[in-house]
């Protein structure tokens, strides 16, 4: 099979008419994509990113946004972050382990030159090796950290209380990420942990 590859290049449209109100969102995980958000969308969807680094995130957000003019509207920070809610804690951080390992041994380099650069270097070394030569979805514990900063995982109380590190950090909206060929009962232990913090004040 040939490939033909020709200059012409037309953009590319919907064919819908376009709506008031649309918000525009963009995951991005680099400095220039991160300023590209800032400076054209409502919200920045990063994924995974460390909690600890949102503030980093969003300067370059408000770089962007100075770019484009309205330095006073920076996109909200809607993070995606896996969770991994469980009746004992080792279960859960057997889930938080798989979700790490999975991205960053089976996706490809760009989570895992993503996190280098925040300084997770021997940690992504860690997990890299504890999954040579066969994926076992383990974390090793002097990789821990990367649990930390990209899982919301634990008993209820404590999961509540990593969540809460996400949205002191900055995150306006995280948008948690659930676990594959989870049962609904599994599903609604996960959901219902999180419900004092729907009622708590603000």
């Amino acid at each position: 099979m040939a490939v033909v590859v020709t200059k012409e290049a037309r953009a590319l449209k919907l064919n819908l008419p376009s709506g008031a109100g649309v918000t525009i969102s963009l995951a991005a995980l680099g400095d220039d994509a991160i300023r590209l958000a800032g400076e054209l969308a409502d919200t920045w969807l990063p994924f995974p990113y460390p909690w600890s680094k949102l503030a980093e995130g969003r300067a370059r957000l408000c770089e962007g946004a100075a770019r484009g003019g309205h330095p006073d509207r920076v996109p909200e920070i809607h993070p995606s972050v896996p969770v991994v809610v469980a009746r004992d804690a080792d279960t859960a951080r057997e889930g938080a382990a798989w979700f790490v390992a999975f991205y960053l041994v089976n996706m490809g380099t760009m989570y895992r030159d993503a996190l280098i650069r925040h300084g997770f270097g021997r940690e992504v070394e860690a997990v890299l090796a504890a999954n040579t030569p066969k994926f076992t979805g383990s974390v090793p514990a002097d990789a821990d950290e990367l649990l930390e900063q990209l899982v919301v995982f634990g008993l209820p109380a404590e999961a509540r209380r990593r969540l809460g590190r996400w949205h002191a950090a900055g995150a306006s909206m995280p948008a948690l990420l659930l676990r594959p060929n989870q049962t609904p009962e599994e599903i609604a232990f996960t959901l219902e942990a999180f419900g004092p913090m729907l009622s708590a004040p603000p």
